[in-house]
């Protein structure tokens, strides 16, 4: 599971931080929900996209250097596995009960890599395998979180992010009961970013549909029956025009003049010398 983190004001005018774009910005706030309590995280592109940007259109490995090149990120490898450690994290949050780690630590790649210590590293700016941690402003973590250890295999990390896109959306759902059963039924249903985008999409548009005058004679669906093929009735829905819209509109045809075109232009041409 992601740990709750909270930014320090500081965060926005660190001026490792304002040489960023946005989304750079925005990748890195996300990175420190999933690193693990020593600040390090896997290096896969790909998983860190799941993790933080799961329904956006993006390649998050130019950001990932973007990060590295503005001494945010600190790339190393252990036995052939790359991970990236967040600089500064250590230092900048008060974790009440640490979990143990899941990723191999930074220093311990140091070792590694020539045998240095805290006190024999050179300073300078972090790269693979290198340099010694600059402080930098972060995050310090809520005392009463009390999440448990994140599991480290694959699957374990797909039911995780599984559960947080559901709980984000079960949230925001209007009857909260059978949630075990909708939460199965999601997992049954959504199987990429594309359809956790759209069921996102659906969700919206189904809490419009229930508010319209006409339907507040409705209950909701059952949670397990919309989040297993109720929503994808919702993705191509429309909320209907309103009496003032439609009279707009056909007074408009009406007029010759719908779309801006004269109703001249209605008049099919002549054909064939006809």
């Amino acid at each position: 599971m992601a740990r709750i983190r909270t930014i320090k004001p500081e965060f926005w005018t660190d001026p490792s931080i304002m040489e960023c774009s946005l989304s750079a910005r925005l990748l890195l706030i996300g990175m420190l929900n999933f690193a693990d309590d020593k600040g390090n995280i896997e290096g896969s592109a790909k998983m860190i996209k799941v993790q933080v940007l799961p329904a956006d259109d993006v390649d998050v490995s130019p950001l990932l250097e973007e990060l590295v090149e503005n001494d945010l990120l600190i790339p190393y490898t252990v036995n052939g596995r790359k991970y990236y450690h967040i600089k500064g994290f250590t230092k900048h949050q008060q974790i009440n009960r640490p979990s143990p780690p899941r990723c191999p630590l930074y220093e311990d790649s140091l070792s590694a890599h020539g045998g240095l210590t805290e006190d024999s590293r050179p300073e300078g700016k972090g790269r693979e395998g290198k340099g010694k941690e600059e402080e930098s402003v972060y995050t310090r973590e809520d005392k009463n979180s009390k999440e448990p250890e994140v599991p480290t295999n694959s699957d374990a990390v797909v039911e995780e992010l599984n559960r947080m896109n559901f709980e984000s959306l079960w949230g925001r759902y209007p009857v909260q009961i059978r949630k075990e059963d909708a939460y199965k039924s999601f997992k049954a249903t959504v199987k990429n970013a594309g359809d956790l985008q759209q069921i996102n999409m659906a969700l919206d548009k189904y809490l419009k549909h229930l508010a319209l005058p006409v339907n507040k004679w409705k209950s909701p669906q059952n949670g397990d029956t919309w989040f297993d093929t109720g929503w994808k009735d919702f993705v191509n829905w429309r909320e209907p025009k309103t009496p003032e819209q439609k009279g707009a509109q056909s007074g408009a045809r009406k007029s010759g003049k719908f779309h801006g075109l004269d109703d001249k232009d209605y008049r099919a041409e002549p054909q064939f010398g006809g």
